[in-house]
């Protein structure tokens, strides 16, 4: 039943001024007899994802990522010779990258934890590449204490940024004597 817009007086449909005031009646369309519109209301926006539910997405697409050409190296490897041979050093160095990239999504908000084991994976590779190649002798005494060096001081870079009152130019400069 449509409603006068001046006095809210409830009058019949087929009304054209209302009886109490005179003004003119509103007359809506039917659309073919249905109250409702024709075209339906756009669906409402999803809700917005919560920051644990970004995270696990973007660990599952960082390993699908990586799965795709570690699956690839080692087809093509296994089909080529029949065995494992060269695939192994590669894959060595993906499952390292993955580390690299799914680690700063572990330890949010731990960044020397984060830094040990970044170091604990460079090192890591490190001998699996001096095993793949059949001379370790080079890990021990150049490649394991270059990396520690650099997590050691990685982790003064972030004790020393966290004590600044100002950052800016001393943070950079902080880093560059770290690389010098």
């Amino acid at each position: 039943m449509p409603y006068c817009s001046r006095c809210g007086v409830e009058v019949d449909p087929e009304i054209v001024r209302c009886p109490l005031c005179e003004a003119p009646i509103q007359q809506l369309p039917l659309n073919g007899g249905n109250p409702w519109p024709a075209k339906a209301a756009p669906p409402p926006l999803p809700a917005p994802r919560s920051t644990e539910e970004r995270i696990a997405l973007a660990k599952t697409l960082t390993t699908l990522g990586f799965l795709i050409p570690a699956s690839i190296v080692m087809s093509v490897d296994w089909f080529v010779s029949g065995r494992l041979t060269w695939s192994l050093l590669v894959l060595s160095c993906l499952v390292a990258a993955w580390l690299c990239a799914i680690l700063p999504l572990v330890f949010t908000r731990r960044p020397y934890s984060l830094i040990v084991s970044l170091t604990a994976t460079a090192g890591a590779l490190e001998f699996i590449i001096g095993y793949l190649s059949g001379n370790i002798s080079w890990v021990l005494p150049g490649g394991i204490p270059i990396t520690l060096l650099g997590g050691v001081l990685a982790g003064l870079i972030v004790l020393l940024a966290r004590k600044a009152k100002r950052l800016g130019s001393n943070l950079a400069s902080w880093i560059l004597l770290a690389l010098t």
